[in-house]
Order: structure tokens, then C-alpha cells, then sequence
């Protein structure tokens, strides 16, 4: 049997999708919850790692389900945009959320990401 070593914040990136899959609103409240703290300005947990990235955007698309999707959109951008403003040298990772912000049809973020 292969053992696999999760990383800390990816656990916390895969339970957050795995709370935003569940039919209980509480559940999905924790994932919110999370989102937005992590989306908030000066929060010191910044996500670089582009498939955590990754992750947080499914569990945004996840969450806005039948709801309006502006709001997630802008959470999971600002998210983008601290990786990029984290690590201004990373042109992959500023290429990925550059995207990633048009795909969200969220222009004001990726204009930002495009000046970080």
C-alpha cells in the first residue's frame, strides 16, 4: 500500500471542496466561511500553490450553484490576485490566474493581476 503526504493547506483546500460538494447547508457554510476568510485583505494565509488554486475555484463554482456567481467570482479572484501580488516573480502562476480571472468574467481582477 503507497502512503500519499498531503501538504497541510492542500488538506485544507481538499476539505474545503469536499465541504462545498455536501447537501448540508452547514457544511457548505464552513466552506464559504473559509473562502471568504481567505479572500479577506491582510489575511496571512496566502495560497501560491497553483493546484490549490485550483481546488478553491471548483469549491467556489460548487458553492454558487443556482446563485448569483458574481459573488464567488470575486472571492476566489481576490485569492488570485494575493498569490500573484505573493510572489510577483512567477510569471506561470500570474499566467494561470490572469486566466483564470477572464474566465470568471471578472475584469476588474484581471486587469489588477495584470498590473501585480
Amino acid at each position: 500500500m503507497d502512503v500519499i503526504i498531503i501538504s497541510a493547506n492542500r488538506w485544507q483546500a481538499l476539505k474545503c471542496f469536499a465541504q462545498a460538494r455536501h447537501t448540508l447547508v452547514t457544511e457548505r457554510a464552513n466552506a464559504y466561511l473559509l473562502l471568504s476568510a481567505l479572500a479577506q485583505p491582510g489575511c496571512k494565509q496566502i495560497i501560491t500553490d497553483a493546484d490549490e488554486l485550483e481546488i478553491y475555484d471548483e469549491a467556489c463554482m460548487l458553492l454558487s450553484k443556482g446563485q448569483d456567481r458574481s459573488e464567488m467570482a470575486t472571492i476566489i479572484c481576490k485569492i488570485r490576485l494575493a498569490a500573484v501580488k505573493a510572489r510577483p516573480s512567477d510569471e506561470k502562476l500570474a499566467v494561470a490566474c490572469f486566466r483564470a480571472c477572464l474566465k470568471r468574467c471578472n475584469w476588474d481582477y484581471a486587469q489588477q493581476v495584470c498590473l501585480s
